[in-house]
């Protein structure tokens, strides 16, 4: 069911998608989508939440920036395809359904824990110091593709993932720099 919602999602995106059209994919009836998700749109999250697990790997390169650099551009590359701007709409879009608002902040949360390792090999290499808050330089990193892709549709250029690495380590930097030492 999920894979042929994925299917859907990818040659039509979400203004083109259906329960009918993943029923007819799948070979099942409507009733039995309603009956286990009871909505479309809880439907697409569970599907684009478990794709989005698995399309956007953490890199390992050896340094921060290229850790950054490859994860936002690995992002940009994502949202740029239909299946990933799916993804970015459905979490953006409020539902008012308390079950897909739990799924979209446990994905969040998941995918910057996941993610924050960047930052815990960057301490652990001494190229930022210790302490650095690692969910929130990736947020740093990742909210400006979502704005651009939600918000002002400004294009994710190619430089725009080493920009943003650049700018998130001199906010790393800059914050450990201001920090009160004990002492």
């Amino acid at each position: 069911m999920l894979d042929a919602t994925l299917a859907v999602l990818r040659d039509g995106g979400w203004d083109r998608f259906s329960v009918a059209e993943v029923a007819s994919r799948a070979g099942v009836h409507e009733t039995s989508i309603y009956r286990r998700w009871g909505t479309r749109e809880r439907l697409a999250t569970d599907a684009l939440l478990a794709a989005g697990e698995q399309d956007l790997p953490v890199p390992d390169t050896g340094s921060l920036r290229g850790d950054l650099a490859g994860f936002a551009a690995g992002i940009c590359q994502y949202m740029s395809t239909p299946l990933g701007l799916a993804l970015a709409r459905a979490l953006a879009t409020p539902t008012g359904d308390p079950a897909i608002t739990e799924a979209s902040a446990r994905y969040f949360q998941t995918r910057l824990e996941i993610a924050s390792t960047i930052i815990d090999r960057a301490i652990a290499r001494g190229e930022i110091p210790e302490g650095a808050d690692g969910a929130l330089a990736i947020e740093m990193l990742i909210a400006p593709l979502h704005f651009r892709t939600l918000v002002s549709h400004h294009p994710l250029d190619d430089g725009l993932p080493a920009r943003l690495a650049d700018l998130v380590i001199t906010g790393l930097r800059a914050h450990a720099d201001a920090t009160p030492q004990p002492g």
